[in-house]
């Protein structure tokens, strides 16, 4: 299954055969062109094949918009995504350049052709491309056709074979699933993400490519990174910022994808006892162990995949030597022809259900960051258990997005010093495929310019730890950033910091706080631990500390953007919760005017605004109610916002039976002095309790608030109020109404 290499430009380099070192072979298209071989990576069995007597409808649609074919690509037996270790990566010299359309990524990364074509299901796309630091994007299943259209499900060879050329006399093809029920997905391979976008239209893929009025939600799956090594650490920490500077701080956010699978399905269960051998290789390395859903759900795909390669070549390939197809494609097809009927539907079950859970979770406006490589391809002479752990994370990894029918795209993120490529992927909702490149191609130069400061920011620290080493003035120059920090003392606090994470996920809060509180004892130069601890103290309702945190972070000199904003958010959410309105405002006010479009501030604003127009009316009511009755006494003001919910119906509101200067009905303590407040009202006339009421509700009289944003009392804790005239007005313990005379500025 696998390349073929396109160019939109008329002067091609052509992708020759004599390119390649002797040990890679061409392959001869499973992406059907006509005329040529259908062949499967496998020299041994060409002679055996017929040619293809049309186009497949994604080679079709290409061509019709005048895109060249530059030549062929060499693929891995069956394109099956292997360590692609006999051809040689260019941009990363003794690693592994990864397997299945390995030809076709090697031609793209060395520039002889703008665009490749290929098929993937566990990485045969996605895994050379993240290798050879290249763009690499898989559809969502069924939106296009690799195969040809006469291609029949289950057929058998001599079929097949009649299928690809009528005049083939019966000569033995591999026989194939339709394109809509194939594991196996069309992909691009790039160098340039424009392009890719370009190709993408022409292709007719399904979502919106204009992003304009539109947000975007860009969510990292953290529990997947923390199976991968910590040189991934720049990449995701760029996309971060990327993300940040796109839309802003409420824009990004994290999941627990392997948790939230684990406990919203049960159907991968079945596969949790069968786990390949390939997975104990992972002990033997620095990874960790993979989690029990994510070997399963891999276990899953992979019964789905093998049996499909099993029914297409197990036939064709019979009596072909196993050293000309590799122990891990022997195994696949073996492992394909032993599939039960009964492991078939249960894995055709996970399937159906991990495609129904992301339907849900995962909206058409969000986008899903996640690793595509554990770490940096293995150098040639990597320890064969080495390679092979990091072989199974990749399937690992693909098999997640491969079950849901995401579309997902790789993007180069760096390079390790000695050339290493790294890359991540971002994956949306099936049939998003334009929407999500879209979204690639906006947030790709910010992710450059944010690793170039990342490399910049480490050359300079490491020029200034050789300063420091060195001795003389430059021992000045590093004292002026701030204290230095032993480094094995920088070391403890990280570790401690990943405590304090993790135990902050499964709300261990105590926990996290003691976590953090040890970072910061062996480096409390750094803002992160008191920002994070900050945060496990609002979960705990510890308010307090929290802004005390928080206010230590905002006092750090040079303080990242992102940083600030978080500190500042999380301040104000502390600032709220303690009553402090004004000082609340002020921290969402001040993210705001970094970033316009932070949606968390905005929204707190909104919740701070009702919260006072809430705290007014209920303050209107109990002034009311003591005006009704004073003889109950006033209420207490601290004790409006403990939590007890008013209403008008609360109040004693109806008339009293008390005769007062007003006559039966009107409010006790209210003389005809209150037309001299409330216009409208004749001198020696009283206000009755609708009278009141109404004004309450109209706003014709409200309670005075100080800077604090506490209500203002008189000398004997009596509401202050304001007339319709703007007078301010003490109603006193008897009831009646006064003039207020403040006894300083604070209101």
């Amino acid at each position: 299954s696998a390349a073929v290499l396109m160019t939109s430009l008329s002067s091609s380099h052509a992708h020759r055969r004599g390119q390649h070192p002797p040990s890679v072979h061409s392959d001869r298209f499973y992406v059907l062109l006509q005329g040529a071989v259908v062949g499967c990576g496998v020299p041994a069995v060409w002679q055996q094949c017929p040619q293809a007597h049309e186009h497949a409808a994604v080679a079709k649609k290409l061509l019709a918009v005048d895109v060249s074919i530059s030549g062929q690509g060499s693929t891995q037996p069956c394109n099956y995504p292997v360590l692609g270790d006999n051809i040689r990566n260019p941009v990363g010299r003794y690693r592994v350049a990864g397997g299945g359309c390995s030809g076709a990524a090697v031609a793209v990364a060395r520039g002889e052709a703008d665009l490749a074509l290929g098929t993937d299901c566990l990485g045969s796309v996605r895994m050379p491309a993240a290798c050879l630091g290249v763009y690499g994007f898989v559809c969502t299943p069924g939106v296009v056709s690799a195969f040809v259209p006469s291609s029949v499900p289950n057929s058998s060879r001599t079929d097949a074979a009649d299928a690809a050329n009528p005049q083939s006399n019966g000569t033995a093809v591999p026989a194939r699933r339709s394109s809509s029920n194939s594991m196996e997905i069309v992909g691009l391979i790039c160098s340039d993400l424009g392009l890719m976008c370009d190709v993408a239209s022409y292709l007719g893929l399904p979502g919106r490519r204009e992003l304009r009025h539109e947000m975007t939600q860009v969510i990292v799956a953290e529990d997947l990174f923390q199976l991968c090594e910590p040189e991934l650490a720049p990449g995701i920490l760029a996309v971060k910022r990327a993300v940040l500077a796109w839309a802003g701080n409420e824009q990004a956010g994290s999941v627990q994808l392997l948790h939230f699978l684990q406990q919203n399905s049960s159907s991968w269960r079945y596969f949790s006892t069968q786990q390949e051998s390939s997975q104990e290789f992972s002990n033997h390395t620095s990874l960790p162990e993979l989690p029990e859903v994510l070997a399963a759900l891999t276990r899953a795909a992979q019964v789905l995949y093998h049996n499909e390669l099993s029914q297409r070549y197990q036939e064709l390939l019979q009596g072909v030597p196993e050293s000309d197809l590799g122990p891990e494609i022997a195994e696949a097809l073996a492992a394909g022809a032993a599939v039960t009927e009964q492991d078939l539907e249960a894995a055709r079950t996970v399937q159906k259900e991990v495609q129904d859970m992301m339907k849900s979770a995962v909206r058409r406006d969000v986008v899903v960051v996640m690793p595509c490589i554990p770490a940096a391809p293995p150098r040639l002479d990597s320890p064969e258990d080495v390679r092979q752990a990091w072989l199974h994370r990749c399937h690992a990894f693909s098999a997640l997005t491969t079950l849901a029918g995401c579309p997902s795209v790789v993007l180069p993120t760096g390079a390790l010093p000695d050339g290493g490529p790294l890359g991540l992927a971002l994956f949306g909702q099936t049939r998003t495929d334009q929407r999500l490149l879209a979204v690639a191609d906006k947030l790709m130069p910010s992710i450059q310019t944010e690793l170039e400061k990342l490399r910049q920011q480490a050359g300079t620290q490491k020029g200034g730890a050789a300063a420091a080493a060195g001795g003389g003035g430059a021992g000045q120059n590093a004292q002026d950033k701030g204290p230095q920090v032993d480094p094995k003392r920088v070391a403890r606090a990280e570790k401690f910091k990943t405590r304090g994470n993790d135990a902050y996920k499964v709300s261990n809060f105590k926990a996290a706080i003691s976590a953090y509180s040890e970072a910061i004892k062996q480096n409390p130069a750094n803002p992160v631990y008191y920002s994070n601890r900050a945060m496990a103290h609002l979960k705990l309702f510890s308010f307090e500390a929290a802004e005390a945190d928080c206010n230590r972070v905002l006092a750090f000199e040079h303080l990242q953007p992102s940083d600030r904003v978080k500190a500042l958010l999380r301040r104000g959410t502390a600032r709220m919760h303690k009553g402090d309105l004004r000082g609340a405002k002020s921290d969402f006010r001040e993210v705001l005017s970094a970033e316009p479009n932070n949606r968390q501030a905005q929204e707190e604003l909104r919740a701070l605004r009702q919260q006072e127009i809430d705290l007014e009316d209920t303050r209107r009511q109990h002034a009311f109610a003591a005006a009704a009755n004073p003889s109950s006494g006033l209420p207490s003001f601290n004790s409006w916002g403990s939590g007890t919910e008013h209403s008008f119906a609360d109040m004693p509101l109806g008339r009293t039976s008390q005769q007062g200067h007003g006559g039966p009905g009107a409010l006790p303590g209210f003389s005809g002095s209150a037309g001299d407040y409330f216009p409208g009202f004749p001198a020696g006339n009283a206000l009755d309790a609708d009278q009141l009421e109404s004004m309450l509700r109209s706003g014709g009289m409200s309670v005075v608030l100080g800077e604090n944003g506490e209500p203002v009392c008189g000398p004997s804790g009596e509401p202050v109020i304001v007339g319709p005239d703007g007078q301010e007005l003490a109603i006193e313990p008897s009831g009646h109404i006064t003039p207020y005379t403040p006894r300083d500025s604070a209101h």
